[in-house]
């Protein structure tokens, strides 16, 4: 309900971080609504730069991925699918989460 994955780690979360946790939901939707094809790092850099003003305590990746390899796409031609994925620490616990952004 709140955006947050369905995980058996989101209950080993305190009730601050799990609050604060949302943010990589809302940082998976940001991608979702703001990529544009051309250059993706702007739209990393800002996604990362939201994780961390939440409280995430280190991030191992936000990435933009082809939809069937998860190869980096580090320039999409608007066309290819996505997939944005996310894995960072929040609370001394690794949260992973992905969403499509474009079929």
């Amino acid at each position: 309900a709140d955006g947050m994955a369905m995980s058996s780690r989101n209950m080993r979360l305190d009730e601050h971080s799990r609050k604060n946790a949302t943010a990589m939901y809302q940082s998976l939707q940001f991608l979702m609504t703001n990529v544009q094809p051309g250059e993706t790092i702007s739209f990393i850099q800002e996604a990362t730069d939201q994780l961390f003003k939440a409280g995430f305590d280190s991030i191992d990746y936000v990435s933009i991925a082809d939809a069937t390899s998860l190869e980096p796409v580090n320039v999409w031609d608007g066309k290819m699918p996505i997939v944005a994925l996310i894995a960072a620490f929040i609370g001394g616990v690794r949260l992973i989460d992905n969403l499509p952004l474009h079929p």
